[in-house]
């Protein structure tokens, strides 16, 4: 071999080692997801290379639901799990696991549209301010029942005497549009449908639980206990995808969740993005009152306080990190 032709071929080499050197000095952290647009900072921020920034390789592994992947994130399986508040996650910390609340990624404010609301079959029209929606259908998930709960309460009815339908979000939305549900729990990107088809909304869900949080980002045992440094860029990348989410629908982000969600463009274009704050602080109050509702239908193993669920130190790090200031 000609001494050019093998230094290029030991220059190659040694290129290729330290690229993978480089890769295995990126500790992988993975992250939960579910194809709603509450996921969207994640989606942006991988897109946008700001875990890359922090050196860290990420990997979003598809989850059931936030509540089924709480023994995952205790486990270490999962690093991060984004989504709704559960029963399981407050007990699961009650009975020891290493894990919390770090974020917010979802709240309902009075001075945005609403991402979820409460829609009535054609047949019920305008009539159901005096007429129960008796067979209603929304999601599995505690928090769902929660908010369907306070809506019926809002008319004056009570959650008992409806007939409750559990089906997919995509099935919900096809039967209360044909008759066969009198009522159903929607969100994006079907309510934004229902809406543009003429639907009739009962009620948005900011009217009934204004400033709620509804979407949290939660930590397992590596990031809070095992490398809280690691904790500390992985909250930094979500920030910033956070921050980047909340510029709004501009052409990079409808890009970036069109390809993540599978939705058209349009479709994204005509939804009502979810209200994330800034600053990525919890609403606790309004947490709390979750788990007192829990605690009355016997789902909750005890009260907690938010120093016993929330570990509020990275997101003030990423706060000072970014904008120099707590």
């Amino acid at each position: 071999m000609k001494p050019a032709v093998a230094l290029a071929v030991l220059s190659v080499t040694f290129a290729a080692c330290g690229h993978r050197d480089l890769e295995q000095d990126r500790p992988r952290i993975r992250i939960g997801y579910t194809r709603y647009l509450t996921m969207a900072p994640m989606f942006v921020a991988d897109a946008a290379g700001f875990f890359e920034e922090q050196g860290l390789d990420v990997e979003l592994v598809p989850m059931r639901s936030a509540a089924t992947s709480i023994p995952a994130l205790t486990q270490g399986q999962l690093d991060v799990v984004p989504g709704p508040m559960s029963p399981s996650f407050f007990n699961a910390i009650y009975r020891g696991a290493g894990i919390r609340l770090v974020g917010d990624k979802g709240s309902y404010s009075v001075d945005s549209c609403s991402p979820t609301a409460f829609v009535v079959s054609p047949a019920l029209g305008a009539q159901t301010e005096k007429v129960l929606p008796k067979r209603a259908s929304w999601g599995r998930e505690p928090f769902s029942e929660f908010r369907v709960e306070r809506v019926l309460a809002h008319f004056g009815f009570d959650i008992a005497d409806v007939e409750p339908h559990h089906v997919p979000l995509a099935t919900r939305y096809e039967a209360v549009v044909a008759g066969r549900l009198d009522g159903a729990h929607l969100s994006e990107p079907f309510l934004g449908r229902f809406r543009s088809e003429g639907g009739h909304v009962w009620i948005d869900l900011n009217e009934v639980v204004p400033g709620h949080q509804f979407s949290v980002f939660a930590f397992g045992p590596r990031l809070l206990e095992e490398d809280r440094e690691l904790g500390r860029r992985v909250a930094i990348a979500l920030l910033k995808g956070l921050r980047r989410f909340n510029l709004g629908k501009t052409p990079e982000n409808v890009e970036i969740l069109s390809e993540a969600l599978g939705w058209e463009r349009e479709l994204l274009e005509g939804a009502c993005w979810p209200t994330m704050r800034d600053d990525g602080r919890i609403n606790f109050e309004s947490i709390d009152e979750f788990q007192r509702w829990s605690l009355e239908k016997g789902d909750l193993d005890a009260l907690l306080q938010p120093a016993e669920y929330a570990d509020s130190t990275f997101m003030a790090h990423a706060r000072r990190t970014l904008d120099g200031a707590p």
